[in-house]
């Protein structure tokens, strides 16, 4: 869901916990190779703690991105332990008439949120 027309990224819905996705239908089916996912790292609040001994409530921490080619969806990353704003994904050349992308923890283990999804063919 989009929480404000104003504040364009994508937020989970905390009181539904996770797994939760977001996935992006392209008009027209694409090839691509590279997936762009940024993710909210919370940067404009300072760490209440030294860098690394936590990591902000939002950040998404493991996910699982696939991409639907017209008859299957096909797992292209699966991840665990990000604690990254920018993770690039680049894979052999797919025809893609979906990308989702779920959520399966963050920060919190509840809420999760995304600034973009960027899908290029390389």
């Amino acid at each position: 869901r989009i929480q404000d027309p104003d504040n364009y990224m994508w937020v989970s819905d905390e009181t539904k916990g996770l797994p939760q996705w977001a996935e992006l239908t392209l008009s027209d089916a694409s090839i691509i190779n590279t997936i762009y996912l940024t993710f909210d790292t919370d940067m404009n609040n300072p760490p209440s703690v030294a860098w690394g001994e936590s990591i902000p409530k939002q950040v998404v921490t493991d996910y699982v991105l696939s991409v639907f080619d017209g008859k299957q969806w096909i797992e292209i990353a699966k991840v665990e332990g990000n604690y990254k704003r920018r993770r690039i994904h680049k894979f052999d050349k797919i025809l893609a008439e979906k990308v989702r992308l779920t959520v399966t923890g963050s920060g919190d283990g509840k809420t999760a949120r995304l600034f973009e999804i960027r899908l290029y063919n390389e």
